[in-house]
């Protein structure tokens, strides 16, 4: 049989189905022994199942002179003479298993006992005055070994990575130790295949140049950030009096900003100090480069990585009562159509009540019945509380505890970049103008910001971690808290060097959102103080004929989907097709002979026919207010159960339990 030397992306895509074989053994490995022997020793012997998978498989194929399962699918046959036609020795097929599989498990272990050996002999001996110098060593090595461990080998994987892409050197370094040679029996190349490779090996240069460029940006800020802190401590220390520091805590830092602050006392008059400052802002660069330019690679990648995680779609809705069209067909009518589409999957669907009262409390009795009336309202939608658990968040107190976990992992800079904070936090915020000594200076002062309105990402990340949700339903308007809870997950698996959480993916919903009915440049929501702007599934058909006839419109009479020049009209057009089902062109068509009051009639009618089915069942369920607390009660059972297990492993690999450990003396 004729062969041809084989091509480099025939080598990539072999090489790419090894790859996802030995990761999907490493997954199943590691589910059999959560399953047989507990998530405690599944817990403890984590770093083992790739090194075991990788072991299993090239044995079971490589070492004994049978092809792997990319060579087969790709055609191809590892040789070591291509002239000859020499297939590798079993001591050259040996040596690949230990130099791929085995080294590298015993130069990490290696690694992690030199490192936990110095950790330890300096706790114990940081109390020796003598030991000073042998101290110092110590930590440069301890220093050295860390680098090196979470630094400088992935750091060398990915640049291997990267030249295995652009020029085709093996992806495995073992393979070039044994002088392993592929040969192809086609003849034809996949050249589609080698540009998107190359292209990837482009990209992880790139990713290499901009995290060297963001670990320098970072190093030159914290340099500036300890001189800033060097100036203010010598500031502060000065003798000033404490209205002089009180007012100098007027100005705001933002983190986007490097502000260096000299201020310089002048003079007492009339009793109040005046403070001239001076800020020498420096803008820090946006280094989109390096951080936002993958975003969508990224979202692609989180659905490769999440394969071995059980499918869960995770979401939550505040208790604001009876929801209104908005809410229904830009979410609740997208998780109904989630929850009975067939497929295999979990679902957990919480009432946000810690989440309603981020801007402060509300009225007791006002929170129990909005609370109620939501549960009602999504049951009624056609909720299946055998689907989908439905849970009242407040009752799973692990919310809390992982938030506390998770917000370790993230800074306060952050969060106030958040949009939504800045929004909310405007209504805290006011501005004075003070004039001293003919200079007029704004400043800034914060009023009694919640701190639950900062936690909110947190809390947000947390609901959905704490079930190990794969696919989070939100709006686009939460695209920047589901980042920020993307980068909490990535974060907290390396930190303990597992796969332990998933990163979750966006499901938007697929509708035009709806706007107001009296303000055409405003979504439809209840934080409008008029009830003629929405409409609410319990509304009955009077109602709702009042409120489509008082919607905003134009002075045309005709009916046109234009949302830039005519967009009272375009948002009901908008409504009138999700309520039909039609699209835009077919509602403009149907309703092409009538006029806009004629149009508001119809409208009214597809409304009232819609959701009809919900209001009667909407106002079955508050005739039994037991039901409902029993659905809630299971859910919040059925939810509690799986947040204890998350928490429990957490725990463990946190160190947190103590149980099963003796302590070393």
């Amino acid at each position: 049989m004729k062969v041809f030397v084989a091509d480099l992306s025939e080598v990539l895509l072999a090489e790419r189905c090894d790859e996802g074989e030995t990761d999907y053994l490493a997954g199943e490995l590691s589910h059999i022994v959560k399953d047989l022997l507990g998530p405690r020793f599944w817990i403890s012997y984590w770093n083992y199942y790739p090194f075991l998978a990788n072991t299993l498989y090239y044995a079971a194929t490589f070492l004994s002179a049978v092809q792997t399962v990319g060579e087969e699918y790709i055609a191809l046959l590892p040789l070591v003479s291509v002239r000859q036609r020499k297939v590798p020795a079993f001591t050259r097929r040996l040596i690949f298993i230990l130099s791929f599989a085995v080294a590298p498990f015993l130069v990490e272990k290696v690694l992690e006992r030199i490192e936990d050996n110095l950790r330890d002999s300096l706790i114990a001996s940081e109390t020796r005055f003598f030991d000073g110098k042998r101290r110092n060593l110590r930590k440069i090595l301890l220093n050295l070994v860390v680098l090196i461990r979470f630094t400088g080998i992935p750091l060398l994987y990915r640049l291997n990575l990267a030249l295995f892409y652009l020029f085709g050197t093996y992806y495995y370094i073992s393979k070039r130790l044994i002088g392993l040679q592929y040969v192809s029996f086609r003849s034809q190349s996949n050249y589609q295949a080698l540009f998107y490779f190359r292209f990837f090996g482009a990209i992880n240069i790139a990713q290499i140049v901009s995290s060297a460029v963001i670990w320098i940006r970072d190093q030159l800020r914290k340099q500036r950030s300890e001189k800033a802190a060097v100036e203010f401590r010598q500031f502060s220390e000065s003798e000033i009096s404490e209205e002089e520091y009180d007012l100098v805590n007027h100005f705001v830092y933002h983190d986007d900003v490097l502000f260096q602050v000299e201020v310089r006392m002048k003079a007492v008059i009339m009793n109040v100090f005046s403070v001239i400052g001076r800020e020498l802002s420096y803008k820090s660069p946006k280094w989109l480069f390096g951080k936002g330019i993958f975003r969508f690679a990224s979202s692609v990648k989180s659905e490769l990585e999440n394969k071995y995680f059980p499918v869960i779609y995770v979401s939550g809705i505040q208790p604001t009562g009876v929801p209104h069209l908005g809410n229904y067909f830009g979410f609740i009518q997208h998780w109904i159509s989630l929850q009975n589409d067939g497929r295999s999957k979990q679902m957990y669907l919480s009432i946000a009540d810690y989440h309603s009262i981020s801007m402060g409390f509300t009225n007791p009795l006002e929170m129990r019945n909005n609370i109620f009336k939501m549960a009602a309202s999504l049951l009624a939608c056609g909720l299946d509380p055998e689907k989908t658990t439905l849970f009242q968040q407040s009752r799973v107190a692990d919310h809390a505890n992982l938030m506390y976990i998770l917000g370790s992992l993230q800074t306060i800079s952050r969060l106030t970049r958040m949009p939504q904070y800045k929004d909310k936090a405007a209504v805290f915020v006011f501005d004075i103008l003070k004039t001293i000594s003919k200079i007029q200076t704004l400043l800034f002062k914060h009023g009694n910001i919640p701190v639950n309105l900062q936690l909110y990402p947190i809390l947000q990340a947390a609901d959905v971690l704490l079930y190990k949700g794969t696919h989070v339903l939100v709006g686009d308007d939460q695209t920047q808290h589901l980042l920020l809870m993307r980068d909490l997950a990535f974060k907290c698996n390396a930190v303990l060097h597992c796969d332990f959480f998933p990163v979750p993916v966006q499901i938007s919903a697929r509708c035009a959102r709806l706007k107001s009915l009296q303000n055409s440049t405003k979504k439809m929501s209840k934080s409008m103080g008029n009830d003629r702007s929405r409409i609410l599934i319990s509304d009955i058909k009077q109602i709702i004929v009042e409120k489509c006839a008082k919607a905003l419109s134009d002075s045309q009479s005709n009916i046109t989907y234009e949302p830039e020049k005519r967009p009272a009209v375009s948002n009901l057009v908008t409504l009138y097709a999700l309520a039909t089902g039609l699209s835009v062109e077919n509602v403009i068509d149907e309703c092409a002979s009538l006029d806009t009051k004629g149009f508001k009639s119809r409208l009214a009618e597809k409304i009232d026919a819609h959701i009809a089915p919900f209001r009667e069942k909407y106002e079955r369920l508050l005739q039994e207010p037991q039901l409902i607390r029993d659905i809630l009660t299971i859910g919040t059972q059925r939810a509690e159960k799986k947040a204890q297990e998350t928490m429990a492993e957490l725990r463990e690999l946190l160190g947190f339990n103590l149980s099963h450990q003796a302590i070393n003396k």
